[in-house]
């Protein structure tokens, strides 16, 4: 990876500050580390949706209603293809919920991980003339996280920054 602020090549994700500028580059290991944990989720609702899939064709085939499973027999069907049927059925219904939970539990755990990353505050008072993009540029080191600091601070409109307004930074 390269450094933000002077592109220095040949950082690892064990080194905390740039040996060029000094940068501090926690968060943006931290940015990276939460990427890789997005794309579990992303497979992990993927199987979750498949499952689900699974059961709905089961119901749209009609194998729960009565009435048809009543057809089926007439039509050939055994009782034990029946039973072996609502079996699996219900296997299909247990799995889903469990990786629905599984899911509940993972998203938890995300939302705990970005909670506790946070490890440091800084106050920061703006001065006349700054945007939230140059802010973020300065203190973060990319201008386009803005959004960030917008989203902690609850403001709403990003262009109607006042100065001597004080903003809290988590980097």
């Amino acid at each position: 990876m390269n450094c933000p602020i002077c592109n220095f090549a040949e950082i690892t994700e064990h080194i905390s500050a740039c040996p060029q500028c000094k940068s501090d580059l926690e968060a943006i290991h931290l940015s990276l580390k939460m990427g890789r944990k997005s794309r579990f989720i992303t497979i992990f609702s993927i199987v979750a949706s498949a499952l689900a899939i699974i059961f709905l064709a089961f119901l749209v085939m009609g194998f729960i209603n009565k009435g048809d499973l009543t057809k089926k027999n007439n039509s050939g069907m055994t009782e034990e293809e029946i039973l072996a049927i609502k079996g699996d059925l219900e296997n299909v219904r247990a799995v889903n919920n469990d990786l629905q939970i599984t899911n509940s539990e993972l998203l938890l755990k995300i939302s705990t991980l970005e909670k506790a990353s946070v490890k440091k505050e800084q106050t920061y008072v703006v001065k006349e003339g700054e945007s939230l993009f140059v802010i973020a540029r300065k203190i973060l080191g990319n201008g386009y996280k803005y959004f960030d600091i917008a989203r902690d601070n609850n403001i709403t409109d990003p262009d109607k920054l006042k100065t001597g307004q004080t903003l809290i930074i988590y980097y």
